[in-house]
């Protein structure tokens, strides 16, 4: 389950007081956490506003709006904010992860993130909360106003945005690798001209718009380019529970339904999708998946160490 959807369940336990706190917050994550809290849950949110983050896309100034038209719900600015604390009556989730979709496994690849559980009272979170909306600024229209003409002013400043890209952008969750053949990525990103003459154009392309979907730096060494490649697929929302179904054996059938359910759009059948998506992985953790003889079921084994 990925740390949002964890999230989402402890949010639709709540019954009366929720506070979320976190120095990133998108809108479209808010949005998700508010469609599960109950009407009459009251909600209190720390986040920060500092014009170049909000410049590059990891804090949307929209919230304030989803703030205002729920009943019951404040806002709070802290500059200093650096803490991810998120309580649902006396159950408290806290780590590293922010309320962005990276961070929360809803975008692909995702952030490496942790958020563990701590339920009952707890007198030290419930001091670092109240110390927090004691001294933090509640948020107000003007005040948006002002961030959002000083984003405007970056913007036009030629800022770059790069430096906080990894809590920004990404892949639909449901996104999958499109070149049929995960061997060849390496000469198309190495030496893309021989690489095209040797290949079939429509994979060619295919397997430049993967590179390129997976945020491939220039100059990397072939294992290099191999580490990251396998890293990002390993991040993968569906390539998890893909893994989780392969422990006892995931037949072809079952993976489409997998597939299927995740959505979003791909440009071949979701049988062909299946069958690209087996290829990276078998090439990418040939140590961890295997393909039965027969070409039906796909199976996982854990590598320790």
């Amino acid at each position: 389950m990925a740390l949002g959807d964890m999230l989402l369940e402890a949010a639709r336990t709540a019954r009366s007081e929720s506070c979320l706190i976190a120095p990133f917050v998108k809108a479209e994550v808010v949005e998700r956490i508010f469609g599960e809290l109950s009407p009459d849950v009251r909600v209190d949110m720390v986040t920060r506003w500092i014009p170049a983050e909000v410049a590059a896309g990891v804090s949307d100034l929209e919230v304030f709006d989803l703030v205002s038209v729920r009943p019951g719900t404040r806002l709070f600015l802290n500059n200093m904010l650096h803490a991810k604390l998120y309580r649902f009556d006396q159950s408290y989730r806290l780590g590293s992860a922010n309320l962005t979709g990276r961070a929360l496994g809803w975008r692909a690849p995702s952030n490496i993130e942790i958020l563990r559980t701590a339920d009952g009272p707890d007198a030290d979170l419930r001091a670092l909360e109240q110390r927090l909306l004691a001294t933090s600024m509640p948020a107000d229209a003007r005040y948006r106003d002002e961030i959002r003409r000083q984003v405007d002013l970056l913007m036009k400043s030629g800022f770059d945005p790069r430096p906080l890209a990894a809590e920004i952008g990404g892949l639909s969750a449901s996104w999958l690798p499109t070149c049929p053949s995960p061997e060849k990525l390496w000469d198309v990103y190495s030496d893309p001209v021989n690489a095209r003459r040797r290949m079939v154009e429509s994979a060619f392309e295919a397997a430049r718009a993967d590179i390129s979907c997976l945020e491939v730096g220039e100059g990397l060494s072939e294992i290099q380019f191999y580490r990251v490649m396998s890293g990002a697929l390993n991040q993968m929302p569906l390539v998890r529970l893909i893994e989780r179904e392969a422990e006892t054996g995931l037949d072809a059938a079952k993976a489409v339904e997998l597939i299927a359910a995740a959505g979003g759009t791909a440009p071949y059948a979701t049988e062909e999708m299946w069958e690209i998506l087996a290829a990276w992985l078998q090439y990418y953790f040939p140590d961890r998946y295997r393909m039965e003889p027969t070409g039906e079921v796909l199976r996982y084994r854990r590598v320790l160490g």
